[in-house]
């Protein structure tokens, strides 16, 4: 989903096989990248939204980007 206004932002597609193992998923490289896929719309969206808020989701945004920075 997207940042306001809210509409769907991409469809991922969970071509795992079924039934899954629970523990078997954390070791699967495509499981991995479906999460990281996810995950990384995610920051983008929370990012956005943090930018056009209050002044200490600013600051959050400044501090992030410095430590993204730093790594």
């Amino acid at each position: 989903m997207s940042a306001c206004p809210t509409k769907v932002r991409a469809i991922i597609e969970v071509d795992l096989p079924r039934p899954r193992d629970y523990a078997a998923i954390f070791r699967d490289d495509r499981a991995n990248a479906i999460k990281l896929e996810a995950l990384s719309l995610l920051h983008e969206e929370a990012m956005k939204a943090f930018a056009g808020g209050s002044k200490a989701a600013a600051d959050f945004i400044e501090a992030y980007s410095r430590r993204s920075a730093a790594v």
